[in-house]
């Protein structure tokens, strides 16, 4: 019995041992790569750059340079083209009357608020207008002189000639009494036609052409003494004042 046993166990352990395993059916899927959409992509907008908001006009209507704005000034009053004024000098100033620009004597003596600006100096044929003028807006005509009837600065500042003489001058008296040039200087000077090539300083046993000279005569200071100087457009001497011949026209 016990046999009988044995070897039923042992035909049950070779027919488990013996089975196949059964397939188990897995399903498959299947990856399906997209399809491209053809839809177009609407284009980028392009921006307008927006220029820069101009703010001259807050602080000046219409500024211009101060020789720009007079010579339009003084050709609109004179009828002419502005390019037949000539700008001698521009020179910056602080005006102590805003409205005047201190070309009114009365009404400057009130003195409202001041104003920074320029004296510029303009020429038309003979004459020399000065105008004073505020940033670059306004211009106000302040005198009107003959070209004949000037002296001192306003004489340097329109004449180049006048001015080169001057400092040719200084810079010789300087030398003379060895003295530093700003220590020289002008008291005076006037334009005048001298009668003869002497300039109105003939010297003795000398002969002169006679025949008008355009020129100039100056005073210069130095250590409180006077020294005088005439001049042509291309001579300058000095003129020991005891020797001075003035034209019958010279004041």
């Amino acid at each position: 019995m016990r046999v009988l046993l044995t070897l039923t166990c042992l035909v049950l352990l070779t027919a488990a041992c013996g089975s196949t395993d059964v397939e188990t059916s897995v399903p498959t899927f299947v990856l399906f790569t997209p399809t491209p959409s053809q839809t177009p992509i609407p284009p980028t907008p392009t921006l307008s750059p927006t220029p820069p908001p101009d703010t001259s006009a807050l602080l000046f209507p219409h500024p211009q340079d101060p020789a720009t704005l007079v010579q339009q000034t003084l050709a609109e009053s004179l009828d002419i083209s502005r390019y037949d004024v000539v700008v001698a000098s521009v020179l910056p100033f602080y005006w102590t009357n805003a409205d005047t620009l201190d070309c009114d004597i009365e009404t400057d003596a009130l003195r409202s608020s001041g104003i920074a600006g320029y004296e510029v100096v303009a020429l038309h044929r003979n004459m020399v207008y000065i105008y004073h003028t505020d940033a670059g807006t306004t211009a106000q005509l302040c005198d009107e002189i003959s070209m004949d009837d000037l002296n001192g600065d306003m004489l340097i500042k329109v004449d180049a000639v006048a001015a080169d003489l001057v400092r040719t001058a200084q810079e010789r008296l300087a030398n003379q009494l060895n003295l530093s040039i700003r220590r020289i200087q002008l008291t005076e000077i006037h334009p005048i036609t001298w009668a003869d090539t002497s300039l109105g300083c003939p010297q003795p046993r000398q002969t002169y052409e006679q025949t008008p000279v355009i020129g100039y005569w100056m005073i210069l200071t130095a250590g409180g003494n006077e020294y005088r100087f005439h001049a042509s457009f291309d001579t300058l001497r000095q003129c020991d004042p005891d020797d001075v011949v003035m034209p019958d026209e010279a004041q």
